[in-house]
């Protein structure tokens, strides 16, 4: 398949870096709607900052891809390469990339989004009983065999049920077998 990259130059120090499928004059009348439409955006903000009221698409080059997000990164390099900085987010990220900064989100936001569910939980009350009643009568059966499925505790050796592990961990009964609490020679 065939692709174009292109760039938005709004002066030497703001550039902005796109890829289309599409014909380079169609995506430059895209970007003139969205110019209008999306004044917050950071292109088209940046734009409106500069009096430019006209985005004009200039051709980089024309690309061979196999998939969309082949295409996504080829546009990315680009974006690197031109200094692209006005594009909201990166043209493509990989997997382990997504997984960085999804974790980095999340220790970030950690309270936040402790609030947010929290807020959430007390919303939704009975939607979420509701969900849960119908999750248990769909799932009956694999629940019950997973409640009857015992383990070894790794502490006492003792066997107990799967489900229970993390409360019979704390109890006095795994505690005592699994810590020598008292010597011989007392």
């Amino acid at each position: 398949m065939k692709g174009v990259i292109y760039k938005i130059e709004l002066n030497k120090n703001n550039i902005y870096v796109g890829s289309t499928t599409a014909k380079l004059s169609k995506r430059q009348g895209d970007h003139n709607y969205s110019l209008k439409k999306h004044p917050h955006r950071k292109l088209y903000k940046s734009c409106i900052e500069n009096d430019i009221n006209f985005i004009k698409c200039i051709w980089v080059a024309n690309v061979e891809y196999d998939s969309i997000p082949e295409l996504r990164k080829i546009e990315e390099d680009y974006r690197k390469q031109l200094n692209g900085n006005l594009n909201m987010v990166r043209c493509y990220t990989t997997e382990e990339e997504k997984k960085k900064q999804l974790k980095e989100y999340f220790e970030e936001n950690k309270e936040y989004k402790k609030e947010y569910d929290k807020e959430y939980r007390e919303e939704n009350k009975d939607k979420i009983k509701e969900y849960g009643k119908k999750y248990y009568e769909n799932n009956k059966i694999e629940i019950s065999e997973k409640r009857k499925e015992k383990i070894t505790c790794d502490k006492c050796n003792c066997l107990i049920r799967k489900s229970n592990i993390s409360s019979h961990k704390k109890s006095m009964k795994c505690l005592l077998k699994s810590e020598c609490l008292f010597t011989d020679e007392e």
